[in-house]
């Protein structure tokens, strides 16, 4: 039988009482938290949009100088789109952030299976050997590399660095070093938007990171719900994947969504400019063509998946506390998961097909 890791939350009821009041605020409140050795003193916030309003929330945690998030995935019934999806860009060689299956409680309230996510910041760059540098959230949908606040809209962004939060970096620098990128891409020449791209954006590492989100059809991450690093002596600019819980077959409010939702080359500015140069679409389409042939197949998915619940699952009957309906809805997850690989796939593989016809 599989444990999962546990965290136990201390935080006094005045305190627990300020967050309650205002579940927006950012502001943190001193808490302990204990996982098997001494209670360690740290500082505790709400996360998350829209799911803030949920029952089951999800945390920010700071403590010795380190930051974590504890995932609350409260719209996925099997507990494992989170890590599935990291564990999968992972696989695709993409700088993506550790996640980890832990069970929590608060002030000794059982509060379930969370997953426990890896801060993208310093700390995660050092961990890789990369090189301090500027490392921006994409917390809005204005984060979407382009001139305008939205695709479709004439209105201009008051600042091209809209929808982006400061993570990393010397504040006045690196939000000029953004908005320099912003506005390049957008205004490079076709006869000079190949070689420009090769020299500003890790492109490959892109594709790669476009590939998976394509296949987990996670439909807000092309505009945020990701991370941006520019590596210091390279010049080059990194993507990094964040908030996977809204993935294979179901949305951000965890309603089931169909396969054919995102599309083969997904949305965004930086996405469109890639893609013009045909060099890097037929890059692209190979890639595509030989994960859907050779990976993103029923037999693998299933076994990836099926191992994480297996994982998750005696902390779900445990912490279901006899709801049937819960273990119910967990172990259906199986076959949404299944029927998503298979639509999906079938979905992907007549778009790459009638792509790579027009390439030809």
């Amino acid at each position: 039988m599989y444990t999962l890791p546990r965290y136990d939350i201390s935080v006094a009821p005045k305190q627990l009482a300020v967050l309650n009041r205002n579940v927006w605020a950012e502001e943190t409140v001193p808490a302990y938290i204990h996982w098997g050795k001494e209670p360690q003193k740290t500082w505790l916030k709400y996360r998350g949009a829209h799911t803030r309003v949920y029952d089951k929330k999800s945390f920010y945690l700071r403590m010795n100088g380190r930051e974590w998030h504890l995932n609350a995935d409260a719209v996925d019934p099997s507990h494992i789109r989170s890590k599935l999806s990291f564990d999968w860009f992972r696989a695709l060689s993409v700088l993506s952030p550790k996640a980890t299956h832990v069970t929590v409680a608060l002030n000794g309230d059982e509060l379930g299976i969370y997953t426990l996510l890896e801060s993208v910041d310093r700390h995660f760059l050092n961990r890789r050997r990369l090189p301090a540098g500027d490392l921006f959230y994409a917390v809005d949908n204005r984060a979407n590399f382009g001139l305008t606040v939205s695709d479709g809209q004439r209105k201009l962004k008051k600042k091209l660095t809209d929808g982006y939060e400061l993570k990393e970096g010397h504040s006045g620098c690196a939000r000029r070093r953004l908005a320099h990128f912003i506005w390049n891409l957008n205004t490079v020449p076709e006869a000079r938007l190949a070689s420009w791209l090769r020299k500003t954006v890790e492109v490959r590492h892109y594709l790669r990171w476009l590939a998976g989100i394509v296949l987990t059809s996670n439909a807000d991450g092309f505009i945020h719900n990701y991370a941006l690093y520019r590596h210091p002596k390279t010049g080059r600019w990194w993507i990094i994947p964040w908030d996977y819980d809204g993935t294979w077959g179901r949305d951000c409010y965890g309603r089931k969504m169909s396969a054919a939702e995102v599309s083969l080359f997904g949305y965004n500015r930086l996405t469109e400019r890639i893609l013009a140069v045909p060099a890097f679409r037929h890059y692209y389409l190979q890639l595509m063509d030989v994960l859907l042939k050779r990976y993103f197949t029923l037999r693998n998915m299933t076994n990836r998946a099926l191992s994480l619940m297996a994982h998750v699952r005696p902390a779900v009957y445990m912490t279901a506390a006899g709801r049937t309906d819960v273990i119910q809805k967990f172990e259906q997850e199986k076959e949404v998961l299944q029927s998503y690989v298979v639509q999906r796939r079938q979905f992907l593989q007549k778009a790459v097909s009638k792509n790579s016809t027009r390439c030809n």
